[in-house]
């Protein structure tokens, strides 16, 4: 019962940003776009997910599909600044992450190699965004700027979740009975992070609806 509650709760989680960024798509910048399309891609794995996990069937394809494509799109959101090194290192893990869930580990099971590689790489990418921020100061309050809070949702997620799934091998083996706690605690992480992607959208609207509003993206 419990970990049904905390699934729909991250289910719904997402369609608070992408409702919220649909029906005001035409003023989104194209970062928030992403984050927008990237909530509804939430919605579409989340529902084939629960419905999968309903008939007893494996989810691990759609989750590490998700994962690939959510960590591309956030890379790309928070990148800017990064050297052309970095961001071939990111996108030959992703591509290791294609040929891994083909032929090495399978579509079938976790895909642990690349969450963990991406997951590190991703951290480094949004606590090296909040450097710059702090270094070139483009707005008196920080907390103002959408992409503020897309780093903090970045490192709140991959932060979280990579103990999590770190663990997820050991307690499924050895402490089967605790294993759908640890799906409770990504859920609640995850419905953090779609909370905060929410607020970047927020914050953009008030933004909009300030007529002597400068541009800060």
């Amino acid at each position: 019962m419990v970990l049904s509650f905390f699934a729909h709760l991250s289910f719904l989680s997402a369609a608070i940003p992408f409702l919220f960024g649909f029906f005001r798509w035409k003023n989104l910048t194209r970062d928030l776009k992403l984050i927008v399309l990237l909530a509804a891609l939430s919605l579409a794995a989340d529902s084939v997910s629960l419905f999968l996990a309903t008939h007893k069937m494996n989810t691990w394809p759609v989750s590490n599909v998700y994962l690939l494509i959510q960590s591309v799109l956030l890379f790309y959101v928070l990148s800017k600044h990064h050297s052309l090194l970095v961001k071939g290192i990111f996108y030959a893990c992703i591509t290791f992450g294609v040929i891994n869930f083909l032929f090495l580990q399978g579509p079938r099971t976790f895909d642990s190699y690349t969450t963990y590689l991406t997951g590190v790489i991703l951290i480094c990418t949004a606590l090296y965004f909040f450097y710059v921020l702090m270094k070139e100061l483009p707005a008196e309050r920080v907390q103002s700027l959408p992409l503020f809070w897309i780093a903090i949702a970045v490192l709140v997620y991959y932060g979280g979740t990579i103990f999590v799934f770190l663990f997820n091998n050991y307690i499924l083996t050895q402490l089967t009975k605790q294993h759908p706690s640890m799906w409770v605690v990504h859920n609640v992480i995850n419905t953090s992070k779609n909370m905060l992607f929410f607020i970047a959208l927020w914050v953009s609207a008030q933004q909009d609806s300030t007529p002597d509003k400068k541009n800060t993206q």
